[in-house]
């Protein structure tokens, strides 16, 4: 049935999240995605990582102001595709608020250099 809870695509579903960059802005400190707490009681209280698809270290994840970002570590010369699992793991678990949804969550992303 349309519009149900069901129907409503998740993005932390088995499928990736495809993200196209060109050769040329990929430098050094350059960002690839922004990851902002969906919950208040997240803020500062999580940590995003890469844990798959990094093997030759080319990315990194940062954190400012409760913003977590992911970010070239060096330019990328070549056409190539990077497979990335990014894990949230949360801090503190001692809040009023259930935090179980937001526990042990992988962001899949599929990073297109052309």
């Amino acid at each position: 049935m349309s519009g149900d809870v069901e129907d409503t695509p998740d993005i932390l579903s088995n499928r990736p999240i495809a993200v196209y960059i060109s050769r040329a802005i990929t430098k050094e400190g350059a960002k690839v995605l922004k990851v902002l707490p969906a919950l208040r009681a997240l803020k500062d209280n999580e940590k995003f990582s890469v844990v798959k698809g990094n093997a030759e270290g080319d990315f990194a994840m940062h954190e400012r102001h409760g913003v977590a970002s992911l970010g070239f570590t060096k330019r990328v010369h070549k056409k190539v595709t990077y497979h990335l699992e990014i894990k949230c793991q949360v801090l503190h678990k001692n809040s009023n608020v259930d935090l179980s949804p937001a526990l042990d969550q992988v962001i899949l992303l599929d990073v297109h250099i052309l």
